[in-house]
């Protein structure tokens, strides 16, 4: 054996392995023989470690050291590994230059003394450049083999690595880690696979929770899907292959559903049933390209309504109550479960209505808008827990994703060219005020809407005529900016407002003021809602409650359908065309399945229960109103007044979507009730008569009821011919005054009211009135 002397002087290139502190889990081979004496040395004859073979090398202090010499064959060190048997698949690891000068490296794969597979790595990177991953896979080499590294000569221009002729004088060892060898994989029985590229990750699920609803065998919603882990991963240069060995379905209509995700992408999702035996490739494999998953970004927006056949509407629900605001207590164990569900869903079909949603996140921030974790956090499944006293607002929103399910949004083959559901549109993020250990405020808010209609004809909302932080939507003419709504609270010393900040992807606060609140004399609050969720937040001396009411902004034309382009005159009939309306409780499996429309003062309006065009595209559509101008009017101004969305159809009663319980899930509702409610607010028009056409008049009269002075300042004097009661509201159908009167002539003081319009009902009549 030469001396390390002789080495240092002679050689010019070293190899150097080092093995890492952690290998690929997949490895079936690798280098493990560092743990040995610090000291040994190794000669320039074959030594054999652990089943490694080297050749002029030195064991230094945990780590092997191969020396190549220059232009002396006999002195060409090599490491080869163990013959191994099970084929060899793949091979790879880390290297890099210890010093600046470049290197090469060879590597052979023989079987019975012959070179099968060989690979040169030229212009291996400097230590400066840091360690380069190398690879190969499929290699496909069956039956026994081993590897050989061998040093293949300094690199330079005129022998990259081309054989053993060394022209550069500089010495540098190669260093090598990490190296892995993979056997060629025994793939287990399997009858469905997913190709996907490299850094994607496949998801299968099932949705098995049945429950039988007359007499059928049905599947539950809403519960969590039941995850189906693959039994083997394939990896080639590009991708990996997944296999799964999938039993029947639960869900027999739909099948499994998959999610093929790669970060920051949107996934792609959708369902498949494998069949044993076929031949039929979309029933055994789905193949994914790298160019489908970089497709769309997860945050990618559609806010077209007339996308998806003209349902696209990219809204959420979610499992808060009505104000939008969960108080918690800080106790150990303490937790809520938030359940939320895209809305349009993304339904396989209108009657199986089998969904997959999109992926959820969730930002806690505090009441100055700021990032903060200190009263509760969210897990990624959703889990509420609080760690602290305190108040925080939860955001939620969702990414895009592509369908490849859903056979209801005009696109003839979703399976191949899926449908694009838009992410959260950022003016519909969900949000929810958390208080933590809050303390008892004394306050009633009063927060009321559309006691008109529920009153005249009852409701099915679940909170009756409470404002609803998702299905009351307040709609503006959008030249007026915001929507004024006034309330009377109890208990408070002041109101203040956090306006939302609709940006083009996201919802933003930036902490509450009073600069869109007015204090009325009569105790009232007026606040200015502008676009987005608003989050209401009134005080007491001891403490806060908190509201968030939705507000959007509208257009509208009216014309007359009459006397087209001409004034307009008693008798005509009228049309109202708003422009974008949004139904206030979209199609939800197992809950609602409704129609929608427009409602004023006046007249009713009758549309289908199912299948009307207010049901399933009812943004999409311009939604009309029509009515005609009484003969009798009086008056040189027709208004329509207490606007609302009216919906009705078969399901659940409006808000029981809160009621949704993982555990139990929803059951298809085969038997479901006809359910009618009153929603939001639309603005209140003004149509102007032709000051010809009507003569005009300082008494309202109907059905033997006179009502005068009309205007009016301080009061009225109201004729009737029996006993009745009478109910004045203002036009956001708040009731402003009670009061009951006696057949025939009843004075009201009406010297508390603001100048306005109102409407006064005394029994099943209606009139306007003007102070």
């Amino acid at each position: 054996m030469k001396n390390v002397k002789y080495f240092k002087t002679i050689l010019l290139l070293v190899i150097l392995i080092v093995v890492g502190s952690s290998v690929q889990a997949q490895c079936d081979y690798t280098d493990g023989f560092n743990q040995k004496a610090a000291t040994t040395e190794y000669g320039s004859t074959e030594e054999i470690l652990d089943g490694w073979t080297f050749y002029c090398c030195r064991h230094l202090a945990n780590k092997v050291v191969v020396y190549i010499g220059n232009g002396m064959d006999e002195n060409v060190g090599y490491i080869k590994t163990p013959v191994y048997s099970g084929g060899c698949d793949a091979i790879s690891f880390s290297i890099r230059m210890l010093y600046s000068t470049s290197g090469c490296l060879k590597i052979d794969i023989v079987q019975n003394g012959e070179v099968v597979w060989s690979d040169n790595i030229s212009d291996i990177p400097t230590s400066a450049a840091g360690y380069t991953d190398y690879s190969a896979n499929g290699l496909n080499i069956k039956g026994d083999f081993q590897v050989v590294f061998t040093a293949n000569g300094s690199w330079t221009l005129e022998n990259p690595c081309g054989g053993m002729v060394y022209a550069n004088a500089s010495e540098s060892p190669i260093m090598i880690k990490n190296i892995c060898i993979k056997k060629i994989p025994i793939i287990p029985p399997h009858n469905f696979q997913f190709n996907v590229p490299k850094d994607a990750t496949v998801y299968v699920g099932d949705k098995d929770q049945t429950v039988t609803v007359a007499g059928n065998y049905l599947t539950k919603h809403y519960v969590p899907f039941t995850k189906k882990d693959e039994v083997f991963i394939a990896e080639t240069d590009t991708s990996k292959i997944w296999y799964y060995n999938l039993p029947s379905p639960k869900n027999a209509s739909g099948g499994f559903n998959y999610r093929v995700t790669r970060a920051g992408k949107a996934p792609h999702v959708g369902l498949f049933k494998p069949k044993t035996g076929t031949t039929v490739e979309s029933d055994t494999l789905l193949v994914f390209t790298d160019t489908q998953l970089s497709a769309h970004n997860a945050k990618d927006m559609d806010h077209d309504v007339n996308s998806l056949n003209g349902r696209n509407v990219a809204d959420v629900f979610i499992n808060i109550n009505a104000q939008g605001y969960l108080t918690l207590p800080l106790q150990a164990d303490t937790t809520f479960q938030l359940i939320h569900t895209r809305n349009w869903q993304a339904i396989d079909t209108d009657v199986n209505n089998y969904f997959i949603e999109p992926d959820f996140h969730y930002t806690v921030v505090d009441e100055n808008g700021l990032p903060s974790n200190s009263v509760i956090t969210v897990s990624d499944s959703g889990l509420i827990t609080p760690v602290g006293a305190g108040t925080a607002i939860v955001l939620v929103d969702y990414d895009a994703m592509l369908c490849h399910h859903t056979t209801n949004v005009g696109i003839s083959n979703v399976k191949t060219n899926p449908a694009f559901f838009s992410a959260l549109w950022p003016e519909n993020t969900a949000v929810f005020v958390v208080a933590v250990n809050a303390p008892a405020t004394g306050i009633k808010s009063n927060m009321l809407i559309n006691e008109y209609w529920s009153e005249l004809n009852g409701t099915d909302k679940v909170d009756s005529t409470l404002i609803d932080a998702e299905l009351d939507v307040l709609y503006y003419e959008s030249n007026k900016g915001s929507f004024p709504y006034t309330f009377k609270p109890e208990g408070v010393t002041g109101v203040e407002v956090a306006t939302p900040t609709v940006g083009t992807s996201t919802l933003s606060y930036s902490g509450f003021a009073t600069d869109s609140v007015t204090a009325n004399s009569d105790g009232s609050y007026t606040v200015r809602l502008s676009f987005g969720r608003n989050i209401v937040k009134l005080n007491s001396a001891t403490g806060a409650e908190y509201q968030v009411i939705t507000a959007k902004p509208v257009d509208y034309t009216v014309s007359n359908i009459t006397d087209p382009g001409q004034a307009f005159q008693p008798g005509d009939s009228v049309s109202v065309l708003f422009n974008t309306l949004y139904h206030p409780c979209n199609k939800m499996s197992g809950i609602y399945n409704m129609s929608s429309g427009i409602q004023y003062t006046g007249a009713d309006v009758n549309f289908p229960l199912i299948l009307g065009p207010g049901q399933y595209t009812f943004a999409s559509r311009a939604q009309g109103y029509k009515i005609r101008i009484p003969d009798t009017i009086t008056s040189n101004n027709f208004d329509l007044t207490q606007g609302v969305l009216k919906v009705k159809g078969f399901g659940s009663n409006y808000g029981a979507h809160r009621n949704i319980s993982i555990q139990s899930g929803v059951a298809p509702n085969l038997s479901a009730s006809v359910r009618t409610g009153y929603f939001g607010a639309l603005p209140n028009i003004n149509i102007k008569l032709n000051d010809n056409s009507t003569g005009i008049t300082n008494t309202t009269a109907i059905n033997n009821i006179t009502i005068y002075p009309n205007p009016f300042k301080d009061y009225i004097i109201i004729n009737t011919s029996t006993d009745n009661n009478i109910i004045i509201y203002d036009l956001s159908g708040n009731i402003v005054m009670k009061q009951n009167i006696k057949e025939g002539s009843n004075y009201i003081n009406t010297s508390t009211l603001y100048n306005g319009i109102y409407l006064l009902k005394c029994g099943m009549n209606i009139l306007k009135i003007i102070k």
